[in-house]
Formats: structure tokens, sequence, C-alpha cells
């Protein structure tokens, strides 16, 4: 009896000194011990003092000095002496799984076991539906070349992969808008991800690398939409430098640092979702993609900047990122053209979102999200002069104001088919033509039973013009009209690995809100090739 309260004693003393001494052979595992062979030989003495009650039978001196039986009162006070320690060694083994150097461990085995870094979404388009990088040859395999008998598998094990994706589209305005007419064009995806840790030691850093090209007509011109049908029609054929960032990973992943040439839409402004359709205002909403001398930094001109993300939590993220205001030269669509002027300003820009079902199966995936971006230029106001004497209406002066504007973004995902999304963004007016866009939809996987990959979907997309525009059109005498809507249903036909096929119907009720244009009924389709 005195030998089990000593046990007990002991391991009390060794829980405190765990916080004062901090010595590794008393965390977790330490206690985890103590506790199975306390719990061990309390049963031993259990089941000795059960025979020896049972089989009422004398012992030897020496069997005594081994075993002594154990009253009922010494049990109970033995069994609450237990079950204190076992109380104090639970919370002690809480708090070490939970403490900063637990956490701190099990991060350093995933970079000791060479796993790759969590990928940046500015290896994603959903604005181009196209798939991220792979992390590796091993994943499932969707490009049309497959792992070219190995090379990319070594290529991925030192740190670098890359894609090759083209899509070509055919566009018919079948009636309505400008003109009845087809348009061809394409555009050419090859990008390339580095991972800093396995090629260089350079812990927490990647690098990514993208050029674009675009050639072909432009099916706007066709259909004088406001909104563009297509997310990959461009104003020139060109071929640039899209996107080159760095990106440093610090506080266990739990902040990211990124600089470098940037696609805000790549990060900002996202629903995955809603990338399954061709309208570019599923992409990034108008309220945002109209603003700006050149627009803003997205497809298909970027521009310089700093962006910051941090993630407090698995279903949390904040990030705020400072664009050039101007992307590349208006007048010179082609070619990569870098503008980093202070006299450009800058396009502030923030977003912090919930996200459901991030790396946990039982969740079905989901993201709210709020945003909010300014310019720090001013701009021309929609009514260029006002005057400054109510009696003289000659008596003007140039006004200037600020644009900015904010969005809502909603994307759940219903059962494992089928997910619904929703977009509202804002804009200034007194700068800008448009005050709001709004975008809703859904997207169903595996309509067909045997086709699991292949989606369909339908979605609306809604711009209303903004007060001040309204008043400057009617003053100029061309009145506009108060929205353009367009309605599209779109099917992703996943022919093999690597090649998909996308038919897509577009029905726009007043291209550009322009009451002598007929609404818009197109078709186009697009093929897409992954190498």
């Amino acid at each position: 009896m005195n030998c089990k309260i000593l046990f007990s004693f002991i391991i009390l003393i060794n829980f405190s000194s765990s916080f004062v001494f901090g010595e590794d052979e008393l965390k977790k595992s330490s206690f985890l011990d103590m506790k199975r062979k306390m719990i061990a030989e309390k049963n031993e003495d259990q089941a000795w003092g059960d025979q020896n009650n049972s089989k009422h039978k004398k012992h030897s001196s020496k069997s005594k000095k081994k075993k002594e039986p154990i009253s009922s009162a010494s049990e109970t006070s033995w069994g609450s002496e237990e079950r204190k320690a076992v109380k104090e060694v639970e919370k002690t083994e809480e708090k070490v799984a939970s403490s900063p150097d637990q956490k701190k461990s099990k991060r350093k085995k995933r970079r000791e076991a060479n796993e790759p870094l969590p990928p940046s979404r500015s290896a994603i388009r959903e604005t181009q539906e196209v798939g991220p990088i792979p992390e590796s040859p091993q994943e499932q395999e969707t490009r049309l070349t497959k792992n070219w008998g190995g090379v990319r598998t070594k290529i991925s094990e030192k740190g670098i992969d890359f894609a090759i994706i083209y899509k070509y589209e055919i566009n018919t305005n079948l009636s309505g808008g400008k003109n009845k007419a087809t348009a061809y064009f394409g555009n050419l995806d090859i990008r390339t991800s580095i991972d800093g840790d396995k090629l260089l030691g350079w812990k927490g850093g990647s690098a990514f690398v993208y050029f674009l090209a675009d050639h072909g007509s432009h099916p706007s011109r066709n259909i004088g939409d406001y909104q563009i049908t297509s997310n990959i029609e461009a104003p020139a054929n060109s071929f640039k430098l899209y996107e080159a960032w760095l990106q440093q990973l610090l506080y266990e992943d739990r902040l990211s640092i990124l600089a470098g040439l940037h696609d805000l839409n790549s990060e900002f402004y996202v629903t995955d979702s809603s990338g399954l359709f061709f309208n570019s205002s599923f992409g990034v909403g108008k309220d945002l993609s109209q603003t700006g001398v050149n627009g803003p930094s997205i497809f298909p001109t970027t521009a310089p900047a700093l962006r910051i993300r941090t993630e407090p939590s698995k279903a949390f993220y904040l990030q705020w990122a400072a664009f050039n205001a101007q992307a590349g030269i208006l007048e010179e669509p082609n070619g990569t053209h870098i503008r980093l002027n202070s006299k450009d300003g800058l396009l502030l820009i923030s977003e912090m979102a919930y996200v459901r079902g991030k790396d946990d199966s039982k969740q079905l995936p989901g993201k709210y999200g709020i945003g909010y971006w300014a310019y720090t230029k001013t701009f021309n106001h929609q009514n260029e002069n006002i005057s400054t004497d109510p009696t003289d209406k000659t008596q003007t002066v140039p006004v200037k104001a600020t644009s900015r504007g904010v969005y809502f973004l909603l994307d759940q995902s219903i059962y494992s088919k089928l997910s619904l999304f929703a977009r509202y963004g804002l804009a200034s007016t007194e700068v800008n033509l448009m005050k709001s866009c709004l975008g809703a939809g859904f997207v169903f996987t595996g309509l067909i039973p045997t086709r699991d990959r292949d989606r369909f979907g339908g979605a609306i997309a809604r711009i209303e013009t903004g007060q001040d525009y309204k008043d400057a059109q009617r003053t100029a005498g061309t009145p506009v009209e108060s929205n353009e809507t367009t309605l599209e249903f779109n099917y992703r036909f996943e022919a093999i690995p690597g090649f998909a096929v996308q038919p897509d119907f577009q029905y726009v009720m007043n291209p550009s809100a322009n009451p002598k244009l007929e609404n818009a009924k197109v078709f186009a389709v697009r093929f897409e090739i992954s190498l």
C-alpha cells in the first residue's frame, strides 16, 4: 500500500517538474507510460485480491512480502489517488498536444518528408477555367501528354512543375447585337511553378512565371456588350509575360508575402463554381473590371503588386494587396509593358472570407467572403465640369472624384454533385459607368451517370448603369437603358484526360444598355488541350 502512495506521489512530483524544467522525457509519451503502469498495477493487485478471497488460502511469508491483500478501504483510497493523478496527467497531455513546440514538430516532419509547399492560388485561373499546376506528377493525370516517361516526375522532385494549356473558341452571334458574324480566336498559357525549398533549400519560398499568348478576332465587336461573352478575348494579338512573382511563407505558413507581376483575379473576387462559365463577369465583376485607366491588374494585362495574406485558421483568411493603378500602356496592347509609376497611384484591395470544408471531407466545400477596393488617385467626374455660379452656367471647373467599391461572395456545395454561387459588387458612380454587378448560378457535376467529370451549369450576370452616367448620356442626347443582363448555359465535356469540349449559349439583353441594339443570341464552343 505504501508503495502505491509513494508511486502516486512520484508521479505528481514529475508532473510538476514538467512545467518547471520542461524536460522532454516528461512530455506526452512519458505521461502515457506512467498512466498505463498505474492502471496495470491496480488491475494486478485487484486480480490478486480476488484470487486470495476466492481460494481462502494462506500464502507464504515470501509471497506476502510481494503482494499484500488490499482491504476495501485501502482500495478506495488508492483509487482516489490514482484518479487524481490520471486527471492531472490528462490535463498536461492536452497542454502538450496543443503547445507551439508540438505543432512545430509536426510541421517540421512535413518539411523533412519533402512534401510540397502549399500552392498559391495564382496557379489557378478560374476566369479561364484551367486547373492548377499539379503538386506532383503522381497525382491523377489530367494532361494529354501524361508524365513523359517519368521525366515530369524527376523534374518535380527537383522543385519545378509546369503546364501548357491551349484554348480555341468559335463564337457566333446568331441574332441581335451589332453584327451576325462568327469570331475565331485562341489563348495559350505557359506556366511554371518553382518550389524554392526543393530547388534551392529556400525554406518557405516559391516562384511563379506565366507567359500568355492571344490571337484571333473579337466577338464583342459583333455583340456590342459591356460584360464580354468570352473571358479569353483580348484586344490584340500578343505574346507577353503575364505573371512573374516571388512568394515567402512565414510563421508556419500562416503568413504569405508575394511581390511581382500579379493577376488580381487569381486570388481576389474568386468563386470556384463560377469558373465554369465564359462570360467575363463570372471572373471578376464588371463593377471592378471597368475601373482604372487600362483596367485593373487582370487578364490580359497585369501590374506590379505587393500582396500579404494571413490564415489564422484553416477556416478563415484575410488578404490585402497594393497594385500599380495602371496596368500596362493603353495605347500599346501588344507585348509586355511593366508600368511602375508613382504618378499612377495605387489600387488597394482587401478581402476576408470564411471557408468551409478545407482539408475536411466531412464538410461540404463553401466560401463566404467580402472585399473592398479603392484607388488612391482621383479620376474625371462623369459630368466633367460643374458650374461654380448658379446664375452663370458658363462658369465651370473640372471635377475629380475617387473610384472605390465593395463586393460580396458566396459559393456553397449543396451536396457532392451540386454547387450554388452568388456574387454582388458595388462601385462609386461618380467616375464609373456601372454602379453594380450581380452574378448567380448553379453547377452540376456528373449530369450523365457515366460522365463523372463533366459539368453543366446555368447562370445570370446583370450590371446596372449608374445615375451619373445616365445623366451624362441624356445630356449628350444618347439615353441608355438601366441594365445589361446575360443568361448563360454551359456544358464541359471531358472527352479524354487533357482534352475538353465546352459548348456554351448566352442570351444578352440590352447589350451595352443601348436601346438601339436588339437582344443577342450567342452560341460558342471552346476546345481545351492541357499538355
